[in-house]
């Protein structure tokens, strides 16, 4: 049964069959893009059209994003989309605005063979979908909506629905790939949530035979979150001190009772979830950790290590400092 929703797309009940859709991933890059992927059991695509009274042109990818309240809005122009990984060549935005984009193969009445196995497949069965998408383009509502889609030769093009609705979340659970119509409003991602377990580091009593030595403390740094919201992302660790700077590279330690003795010291954290594995204190500007390396658990620490260079001229007694430390999404 077709349904008419807009004046160059109507919705058909299903280009998929089986299983459907699952698998849902989602991961960030480097470089600021958040790629989600999940699989598509498709019907026959000759069978299909025959049944519309069209030819079959092409296999298609509808996508579609939320605003900050939850509406739709134009499809960024940042998206690329991918089937068994051989990109689109071709993006039409659906009226009266662009608020469905419609990713396809070549509009062809033939079968190039470079498209055989993907925008141009004919068998039914599994294929692979990509859509990738600059993340600062979606942060104010970070999902996506996809619906398998056909096109004819006269340019008709049918929607799957439903489709599918995938966000944060589905990297950790497959099933929160929800079935998902353009014009609806999914629930809501969970907002992410950090808290910072800060120990009161305490380096006990410095000697000077172990100036410039990097020494372990028992104590570690924690975090710990909601594992259903924090999946895999970039976020940024910058440290600032009471104290201030002895140069670039050090902070300063400063006796309790004489302002004027200070002690210069560093800091190391350790952990996978660290870009090179390693974050020094301080450092000369934010630097970059992976959310991906957390555990699943809701609880990722940090092995920390320091450095001082105490003199046999250093004055006896209680040396202090307070450490500043601030985590956020990169611009």
């Amino acid at each position: 049964m077709l349904i008419p929703r807009t004046t160059h797309a109507q919705y058909l009940a299903y280009l998929t069959t089986g299983a459907r859709y699952n698998n849902c991933a989602v991961t960030t890059t480097p470089n600021g893009k958040t790629i989600f992927r999940v699989n598509a059991y498709l019907v026959g695509a000759f069978g299909m059209m025959s049944q519309q009274g069209r030819q079959f042109s092409t296999w298609g990818v509808g996508v579609s994003f939320l605003d900050r309240n939850g509406n739709m809005k134009t499809v960024p122009s940042s998206v690329q989309v991918e089937l068994n990984q051989i990109p689109s060549v071709d993006g039409y935005g659906f009226r009266p605005a662009p608020l469905v984009k419609f990713f396809s193969g070549p509009q062809t009445d033939t079968i190039i063979p470079a498209y055989a196995n993907s925008w141009h497949r004919i068998s039914a069965g599994k294929v692979d979908i990509q859509v990738a998408v600059n993340s600062i383009d979606i942060q104010e509502w970070p999902g996506v909506g996809i619906n398998m889609s056909i096109r004819s030769t006269m340019s008709d093009i049918f929607l799957d629905a439903p489709g599918v609705y995938l966000t944060e979340s589905s990297a950790l659970n497959s099933s929160a790939c929800k079935e998902f119509l353009p014009g609806t409003k999914p629930p809501r991602p969970k907002k992410k949530n950090l808290l910072v377990e800060a120990p009161d580091w305490n380096f006990g009593t410095l000697d000077t035979a172990q100036a410039d030595q990097d020494i372990a403390l028992s104590e570690k740094f924690c975090l710990s979150y909601d594992p259903s919201t924090i999946y895999s992302e970039k976020l940024t660790l910058n440290v600032s001190n009471l104290n201030g700077k002895m140069g670039t590279n050090m902070f300063k330690l400063v006796h309790r009772d004489d302002p004027t003795a200070v002690i210069p010291y560093s800091m190391l954290l350790r952990g996978t979830a660290l870009v090179g594995g390693a974050y020094r204190m301080p450092n000369q500007g934010p630097t970059a950790f992976w959310v991906k390396n957390f555990s699943n658990s809701g609880r990722t620490c940090f092995d920390a290590s320091y450095t001082t260079q105490v003199l046999p001229t250093s004055k006896p007694g209680d040396y202090m400092d307070t450490l500043y430390l601030t985590i956020a999404n990169p611009p």
